[in-house]
């Protein structure tokens, strides 16, 4: 982590090389999951646009000079001038984008403008309690549902989550808002794929045969792709052709896993699969929960386990959750 005085020398830096017409502030981004990332804001007079640019690993000024001391380096003026020059390199390569954020922006005023662009999106009730109160959202399950709107920016996605202030401008309802979501989720491309043919291979190396079958559910961009479970109508199909109950684990909030019920894997195991995939393999800020869920084809539902719903909702009653999303 780096020291106060280390970041307003990054600031002081940055601030310089851009001129005077910007405005230069060091900024702490609460992301997903309750990560926070020590950045800077940055804004030009009179742009509606504001960005956020944060320095790099610190590990990276020790490859730039293997000859010189770390200690010496993070803390000296070439670690100051490495930084600054990575954050003014990526505000750079943005700039080719910034048009079409600017456009977002700019309609983010008008409902009707931006409805067209507004999508659901799955966090985590208990790892995000400090972000979601924030955002218009309802609850799924120890899920929350929460709405932005996202337009491709080139080869990234553009996306601003719907705050409440600005969704009382609008003057609808939530209900509107989420049907909207809804409608616009199954326009994204959404595909349930083998794990091979998600891979772009025909078979995969050393897979047991005998193992269940597993297909991954996300979207075309494979960006927030694990709002999928919310379209009801893909389960159900891909249950029934596969003749049985689904478990649905999460793999990130980006997409799903899907594995048939064919009573051989205990709902017991996952879990602690799905516990070890997120401490070894997935970033932080990408994951959505630490537990399967259920698709009953029968109900129609996405449940929880027994032994899970009890569990997670003491956990969220004892957290103040269960009235609050």
């Amino acid at each position: 982590m780096r020291s106060e005085a280390l970041m307003e020398q990054i600031r002081k830096r940055l601030s310089e090389k851009l001129g005077e017409s910007y405005e230069v502030e060091k900024r702490t981004v609460l992301k997903n999951n309750g990560v926070e990332a020590e950045g800077f804001s940055v804004r030009k007079a009179g742009d509606v646009l504001t960005a956020v640019l944060y320095p790099g690993p610190m590990e990276e000024a020790s490859q730039e000079e293997p000859g010189q001391d770390k200690n010496t380096l993070k803390t000296g003026e070439s670690y100051v001038d490495l930084c600054v020059e990575g954050m003014l390199k990526t505000y750079r390569s943005r700039e080719e984008q910034n048009h079409g954020l600017r456009e977002m922006v700019r309609r983010m005023e008008d409902w009707e403008e931006i409805r067209p662009y507004i999508r659901p999106q799955l966090l985590s009730c208990i790892e995000n309690r400090r972000l979601i109160p924030r955002l218009v959202h309802r609850r799924f399950l120890d899920l929350a549902v929460v709405y932005a709107a996202r337009m491709e920016c080139g080869l990234e996605q553009g996306t601003i989550r719907i705050e409440r202030p600005v969704f009382e401008q609008w003057g609808i309802s939530e209900e509107e808002l989420h049907r909207q979501a809804l409608k616009n989720l199954e326009q994204d491309g959404y595909t349930i794929q083998s794990i091979p043919e998600a891979l772009g291979m025909t078979f995969l190396p050393g897979a047991d045969e005998g193992a269940p079958s597993m297909a991954v559910f996300t979207n075309r961009s494979r960006f927030y792709g694990a709002a999928g479970i919310l379209l009801p109508g893909m389960l159900e199909e891909y249950a029934k052709k596969m003749g049985s109950n689904l478990f649905l684990i999460p793999s990130s909030v980006h997409e799903l896993i899907l594995i048939p019920d064919d009573g051989r894997l205990p709902a017991k195991a996952l879990n602690q699969m799905v516990k070890e995939v997120n401490r070894e393999e997935v970033l932080p800020m990408d994951q959505l929960s630490g537990h399967v869920y259920y698709y009953d084809r029968e109900s129609r539902q996405v449940e929880w386990r027994n032994d899970e719903e009890w569990e997670l909702k003491g956990l969220m009653r004892n957290e103040g959750l269960l009235g609050a999303v």
